[in-house]
């Protein structure tokens, strides 16, 4: 929690669990881990930066809540954005550019700007293959 500045302490190097926490320090928290959660992460490790939003010819990906490990995305039609698909997808434990997601594949490419998406030729998803590339 204090890694990521969600709490931060009641002064400079000093945390003070025992005290009362006002209705303030809470709201400060809470909006803390929401935008904790909704902005991207610094990446320093070399890990791929999956944060964003993607545009196909008639779909999009919006990706979110990025980890290290797994991502929340959402698949919407572009021309009302209608969600068609959502959830959590895991990166592959040996190849951090791969994601899988039930029947879905994500691959990461071109500089972290570009998602290809793979599944099989009779699933229910075919229809989303494609390349999706980086609008924000």
């Amino acid at each position: 929690m204090q890694a990521a500045g969600i709490m931060i302490g009641t002064s400079p190097g000093k945390f003070s669990p025992k005290l009362s926490y006002t209705r303030e320090q809470s709201i400060v928290t809470i909006l803390r881990a929401y935008n904790n959660a909704n902005e991207p992460p610094e990446e320093e490790d070399g890990t791929p930066n999956w944060w964003g939003e993607y545009a196909g010819e008639e779909y999009a990906i919006r990706i979110n809540n990025f980890n290290g490990t797994s991502f929340r995305f959402e698949i919407y039609r572009l021309r009302d954005e209608k969600t068609v698909y959502d959830g959590v997808a895991a990166l592959d434990p040996d190849d951090d550019y791969a994601a899988m997601y039930g029947e879905l594949y994500f691959y990461l490419d071109g500089d972290d700007c570009v998602i290809d998406i793979f599944t099989t030729e009779g699933s229910k998803w075919a229809y989303l293959r494609g390349r999706y590339e980086r609008i924000d």
